[in-house]
Order: C-alpha cells, then sequence, then structure tokens
C-alpha cells in the first residue's frame, strides 16, 4: 500500500495515487483523494464493493466521467464510454479474483472459502492479497486509459 505525508493508505487511496503517478490524470485533485478514503475495507470499511475495485473506478470517473456541464450529446457519450470501460473492469476483475466483494476476497485469502478466479488459482491458497488487488487494479487501469487515448 502506498503511503502520503507519513499516512499510510487504503486500498482505493493507493490505487488512485499509483495510477495518478503512472499516468496522470487531468481531473484528479485532492478532492479525488477524499473521495477515495472512505473507499478503503470494501466502502468505509463496510466490506462491500473491494477499495481496489473503487479506486479503480474513481480513476476510471476522473478520466471519462461527466460534470454535468457539458453539451447534451458529450455528456451522454461520456456517460456510455465511462460506463462501458468501468464494466468492462469490473468485468476483468472478477474473471481474474473471483468476484469484487471485498469479503469474500478476504474470506479466499484466508482460505475460508474455495478459491476463485484465475490468478488467484495460480497462487498458493493462504495469504493477505490486498496489495496484489491493488497492483493489478492500477496497472489494469493504466492498460485501459493508454488503449482508449490511443485510438
Amino acid at each position: 500500500m502506498e503511503k502520503m505525508h507519513g499516512n499510510s493508505l487504503n486500498c482505493a487511496e493507493s490505487v488512485v495515487v499509483r495510477v495518478n503517478k503512472d499516468h496522470p490524470i487531468d481531473a484528479f485533485n485532492s478532492s479525488s483523494m477524499r473521495v477515495a478514503s472512505l473507499c478503503g475495507g470494501g466502502i468505509c470499511g463496510s466490506g462491500q464493493i473491494c477499495g481496489a475495485a473503487s479506486g479503480a473506478i474513481i480513476c476510471l470517473g476522473l478520466a471519462f466521467g461527466t460534470d454535468g456541464t457539458e453539451d447534451a450529446k458529450t455528456f451522454k457519450e461520456r456517460r456510455s464510454l465511462g460506463r462501458s470501460v468501468g464494466n468492462q473492469f469490473l468485468m476483468e476483475f472478477v474473471e481474474s479474483w473471483g468476484t469484487t466483494d471485498c469479503r469474500h476476497l478476504k474470506a479466499m485469502d484466508r482460505g475460508e472459502l474455495n478459491p476463485a478466479g484465475k490468478l488467484r488459482l495460480k497462487q498458493e491458497p493462504v495469504r493477505d492479497r490486498c496489495e496484489d488487488y491493488v497492483a493489478w487494479s492500477s496497472k489494469k487501469v493504466i492498460q485501459l486509459l493508454s488503449q482508449i487515448e490511443d485510438n
């Protein structure tokens, strides 16, 4: 996980920081970090959607989302692209790790649930993989951003 000003960042914050460091996003600012700060631990520590996945969606929203000031055509196009890329990310996360649910990811990490996901099955069965989710999510977002910018 990333550190900033002596603070240990959560998984969502870590993805946002890594992506912006390796592939700067024009819309990134301190508000981006404020949003990400509540997404760690599966959204506010609740164990819901994985913070690494949430951080990735935040990055994609910063890159492709809308702010409501666009003309109707641009608004619709950006919304459609953002949702498409976001859904692609989520689908690939589930294929790779078995779920986006933080509680289930951690239960698989501890060996309490049968392992799922093509990447998990290639690794030893029991260990904390939060850093793996952060690294994978950061790389995947950068890959998606690069692909779209190249088109």
